[in-house]
């Protein structure tokens, strides 16, 4: 994966950052976009940020009952999910068996 667009908020509402991979240095380094800001970005955190699920970041070095956690959990819900995943293809297509793909009837339903 080279990069990820995040949608944050609701159906109704909400704001798009995404991540990329700098492929043009030698340091591959990634950046989180988001609006006019631009940062540096760590990959690693790239689950965190991009695929929902429940925010336990709230427990982080609180002392809190288990039962008082599952509770919260109830409460917290992230709103950040990947919308688009951005690939880089690691082989070159053939452009004649592309062609030969696309033209037969059997798999292209659109001709």
């Amino acid at each position: 994966m080279r990069g990820t667009v995040v949608h944050i908020g609701t159906a109704e509402q909400g704001h798009y950052i995404s991540y990329i991979q700098d492929r043009e240095s030698a340091s591959n380094k990634w950046f989180e976009f988001n609006d006019h800001l631009v940062k540096e970005f760590n990959p690693e955190d790239i689950s965190n940020e991009a695929f929902g699920g429940e925010d336990d970041s709230f427990a982080t070095g609180q002392d809190y009952s288990e039962q008082m956690i599952h509770a919260m959990k109830q409460l917290k819900t992230k709103i950040k999910n990947a919308y688009i995943l951005i690939y880089e293809r690691d082989e070159i297509v053939d452009g004649e068996r592309f062609t030969e793909f696309m033209d037969d009837p059997n798999i292209n339903t659109n001709k």
